[in-house]
């Protein structure tokens, strides 16, 4: 990883400020036809890892309608923080599918806030070993045609992955290479079959890693 862009684009979150000590921001004053205040403000992406090189921008789109309501929907301090937060964290995700990696553990390795999982992280070999990485998440091994591959730590016998698409979901038995459990599109099936009959003996080996709660391996896309 050497370096990225990354540029958040949104309406603004000032059009209508939150001050409502100015008639201009309130309801009454909008219906007196008082002049709008609005002001350009988005935010740039946030994310919480370390990277050599990275520039960061945004930009305002114009609003769909020529005044925003001044009326606040929800107690919410940072109305544009989770849509920013959100969109961050899912291109952290892409940048993790570019390079093949797995993402929790691609946010392990750049991580800067000082908390227990970096702490971990400088600790010597023997704690690094004892780091359970599996708490929490489900590896993804493989994307390939819109297809994510993924495999549980210490998940139950027999020897099996799961495999997402478009809102289905399946498990596939890795010695018999067979449908166990969910629904596949036919064509997405044979796609998954075929390319699992190609990784079939690293697929048991990530099984075998799984069970020790152990990072999985990633295995190469069906080309």
């Amino acid at each position: 990883m050497v370096g990225y862009a990354f540029e958040s684009k949104g309406f603004s979150r000032i059009d209508i400020d939150t001050n409502e000590s100015d008639p201009a921001y309130s309801l009454a004053g909008q219906l007196m036809g008082l002049p709008l205040k609005p002001l350009q403000g988005f935010g740039v992406p946030a994310e919480s890892y370390g990277f050599a090189n990275k520039q960061l921008a945004w930009e305002t789109i114009p609003p769909l309608l020529d005044r925003a309501s001044p009326l606040r929907t929800a107690h919410l301090r940072d109305p544009v923080g989770p849509q920013i937060q959100f969109a961050s964290e899912s291109f952290i995700d892409e940048i993790a599918a570019a390079v093949g990696a797995d993402p929790v553990a691609f946010r392990l390795r750049f991580l800067k806030a000082p908390h227990e999982i970096s702490r971990r992280l400088e600790a010597p070999e023997t704690d690094q070993q004892s780091f359970d990485f599996s708490v929490g998440f489900m590896p993804t091994i493989s994307m390939f045609y819109g297809i994510v591959i993924r495999m549980h730590h210490r998940d139950h016998a027999p020897a099996h992955f799961h495999v997402f698409y478009q809102g289905n979901e399946a498990k596939i038995d890795i010695e018999n290479l067979e449908l166990m459990a969910g629904n596949l599109p036919r064509r997405v099936l044979g796609l998954v079959l075929d390319w699992a009959e190609l990784h079939q003996n690293e697929l048991r080996g990530n099984w075998t890693l799984a069970q020790q709660r152990k990072p999985i391996n990633t295995i190469s896309p069906l080309e």
